[in-house]
């Protein structure tokens, strides 16, 4: 739906509640305007409800809720501040805490088996990726070739084949002895 400079209330004449709620502000009260709606809607400051449904945190609240902590400030006074709930200020404060950025399946190697990968790439910089895969699992490690690529990308080594460079021709060389001959008796001052 393209955004008009239209009022709200007249656009909910002619599209759903669904798509209504998106175009509405954040602080708005919702109930309000549709009081004849059948879904139960619920305005807050950190998004809508739908269905029980929140908005997460945006990035502005998140900063805010961390500095504020950090501030020594209560979670309610935080809650206040940042405009959410305060289970949502506890939760952003655990999660902080913890350590933990981002959900998902844990890494199949260890900081350990890393630093076995990144040694055997220093040794020789110039072994394929198959080479360095088998290499690496012979020493126990069980991922896969994929795994092995990723591993050494994110170390800042980047997968590429050198270019080959030419040796010298007969011509070349005998430029250059004779540049040396010339160049023999030179002194640094």
């Amino acid at each position: 739906m393209a955004a008009t400079a239209e009022p709200v209330h007249k656009m909910a004449a002619t599209t759903t509640l669904h798509h209504v709620t998106a175009a509405i502000p954040v602080s708005c009260n919702i109930t309000a305007m549709f009081p004849e709606s059948s879904q139960v809607i619920q305005s807050s400051s950190v998004g809508y409800t739908i269905m029980g449904k929140t908005a997460d945190l945006t990035v502005v609240q998140k900063t805010t809720i961390d500095t504020l902590h950090k501030e020594g400030k209560t979670q309610k006074v935080i809650a206040k501040e940042a405009g959410c709930s305060q289970s949502s200020v506890f939760k952003q404060i655990n999660r902080e805490a913890k350590g933990r950025k981002r959900c998902g399946r844990k890494k199949c190697t260890s900081n350990r088996e890393n630093r076995t990968l990144e040694r055997t790439v220093k040794q020789n910089p110039f072994k394929t990726v198959g080479e360095i895969h088998k290499e690496w699992t012979a020493a126990g490690v069980s991922a896969s070739r994929t795994t092995t690529h990723r591993r050494i990308q994110d170390m800042g080594f980047s997968c590429c084949i050198p270019c080959v460079k030419p040796l010298l021709n007969n011509r070349q060389r005998q430029k250059r002895l004779a540049w040396a001959k010339d160049k023999k008796d030179w002194t640094a001052a």
